[in-house]
């Protein structure tokens, strides 16, 4: 399956600084403490009463047609890495586009994407630079993955 082209760009606002962090890292700490969650103190689950209250809190908004995206209150120390969970809908595009701030990793957990001519599945996973340009479409079942992007530690990153 062949994606087609269509213009978006990622959000990539959430790797600009408030309060002296990323502001997908500080969203998630209000958040979590919103919540009242000490994450160095509470085992959680996605189906934590608190974790469920935070799932609209952390929906990322515009992204395109047929897919949804939540970033996890999650964070480890040391850490500027963000996670998210994307849901697509059977045969909807991820338009063709490219990070300019961040390297990702993308699992996936359910379902199916078609990348170009290649399927990947259940288990399946692309690593995507930062500057590199990519999209793909989801299978006849959609599908789920998980991600993560963190700002590139490669100086000469694909521009």
């Amino acid at each position: 399956m062949q994606a087609v082209q269509t213009i978006w760009q990622p959000d990539e606002s959430v790797f600009d600084k408030v309060h002296g962090e990323m502001r997908g890292i500080w969203r998630v700490k209000s958040a979590l403490s919103e919540a009242g969650i000490d994450m160095a103190k509470t085992l959680l689950t996605s189906r934590h009463p608190a974790v469920v209250s935070l799932v609209e809190k952390l929906t990322t908004e515009g992204m395109p047609k047929g897919f949804t995206q939540n970033q996890l209150p999650i964070l480890f120390s040391g850490e500027n890495m963000m996670y998210f969970v994307t849901s697509g809908m059977p045969g909807a595009v991820f338009p063709e586009h490219s990070h300019k701030r961040d390297d990702g990793l993308r699992l996936v957990i359910a379902g199916s994407i078609f990348y170009g001519e290649t399927q990947l599945v259940v288990g399946d996973w692309m690593y995507v630079p930062r500057g590199a340009s990519y999209s793909f479409v989801a299978g006849e079942q959609g599908c789920t993955l998980f991600h993560v992007y963190s700002p590139s530690p490669h100086p000469q990153a694909v521009r």
